[in-house]
């Protein structure tokens, strides 16, 4: 998968770290990268 925009992957780590925090698995926010990608990408 390629993120072209850095905003896009600004938005996707900043995601990812707020579900991380708020989840106890970290692999099932894993899991939803590339939805996050989708959601970040459309914004």
């Amino acid at each position: 998968m390629k993120i072209h925009s850095t905003n896009t992957l600004e938005c996707l780590n900043k995601e990812v770290k707020q579900r991380a925090d708020a989840t106890t698995e970290p692999s099932a926010v894993l899991a939803n990268c590339p939805i996050l990608a989708v959601k970040c990408r459309q914004k």
